[in-house]
């Protein structure tokens, strides 16, 4: 494989200089490299842990848009001998597994029971907001606060999705068109943890169902583009929100919900192999599988009710 370097003058030696035109063409190529962001850090000699500072779609995105230029510059421009970038062991760790993103993502701190009341302490959270103004603003965090969820598999519920059975309600994650999952163990029922009925969470659920016309349980995240996801106008809306937050800079991201509701459930007793389950790790994959769902309700129902945050403030109920 060809050793790169976070320099271009290599690739430039190598280009095809034997007329005016390729000269010409050599330049034009050279100059559209040089303009972009390109993200040398991800070349072979780059150690795989400092891959994991970026998202695996940001890997992937910027990876292959280089390889792509780099391509046109050898097929089509003839100005290369060959691409660098054309390599399966660099395309590999480009690209890497979902089970490495998710680590990368669990390395992020949780919010300290501070932040939480910082969060939950705003306006958002102590007005009395009708379904009609951004309720997936005010619901999608404490969801997955108190279920530890995964940020997109609550944005892309649809209202037939958040469903009864004879302990209450729960939350049945699958995929369907347009909605994907993050692996087979994603597919899971999660009961509701009391302290949402306590916020008035029914309330938002027969307002949905009644409307007949949208089967989104949140349509104003609905996504802007056809590869586009339910949870990008959350994600993008949630920054923001931390970053004007008055006090110190907060280093937890949306993600870090899902590791506070870890930590709370070990602290209550809930054991990882449950946890596992609730949570949609794939090492629960198989023992969810083998449990009949009123079973599995029941006694996972048991389990996220003991889910607490000591210290934690939140809104009284009416949304």
């Amino acid at each position: 494989m060809m050793k790169c370097t976070g320099s271009l003058s290599s690739t430039q030696s190598r280009i095809s200089t034997g007329n005016s035109n390729a000269v010409s063409r050599s330049t034009t190529l050279y100059r559209v490299i040089s303009s972009l962001s390109t993200p040398f850090s991800l070349l072979p000699q780059t150690k795989p842990d400092r891959l994991l500072g970026l998202g695996a779609t940001t890997k992937r995105n910027r990876f292959f848009s280089v390889l792509q230029i780099f391509d046109y510059g050898v097929t089509t421009l003839r100005v290369l001998q060959e691409n660098p970038f054309d390599d399966e062991l660099l395309k590999r760790r480009c690209t890497p597994s979902p089970e490495h993103e998710e680590q990368a993502k669990d390395d992020r701190p949780a919010f300290t029971i501070e932040e939480l009341n910082r969060i939950f302490s705003t306006s958002l959270f102590r007005s009395n907001l009708s379904p009609k103004d951004q309720p997936a603003r005010f619901w999608v965090p404490l969801i997955c606060l108190f279920h530890g969820c995964r940020q997109n598999e609550i944005c892309q519920l649809r209202t037939e999705d958040v469903r009864s059975w004879e302990g209450g309600l729960f939350f049945d994650i699958r995929s369907s068109e347009g909605r994907r999952l993050k692996n087979k163990a994603s597919r899971r029922s999660v009961p509701l943890h009391p302290k949402l009925l306590e916020l008035g969470f029914a309330s938002y659920v027969e307002a949905r169902k009644a409307d007949t016309k949208n089967i989104d349980f949140f349509p104003e995240l609905v996504p802007s583009s056809p590869k586009g996801t339910y949870g990008t106008k959350m994600s993008r809306w949630f920054a923001e929100f931390l970053s004007k937050l008055p006090g110190p800079p907060i280093q937890a991201t949306f993600h870090s919900f899902r590791k506070n509701f870890t930590a709370a459930a070990q602290k209550a007793g809930v054991s990882m192999e449950r946890i596992d389950r609730i949570c949609g790790w794939s090492s629960g994959h198989r023992q969810q599988r083998d449990y009949a769902r009123d079973r599995f309700l029941a006694e996972h129902a048991v389990e996220i009710a003991k889910v607490h945050f000591s210290g934690l403030k939140l809104p009284i109920g009416g949304h």
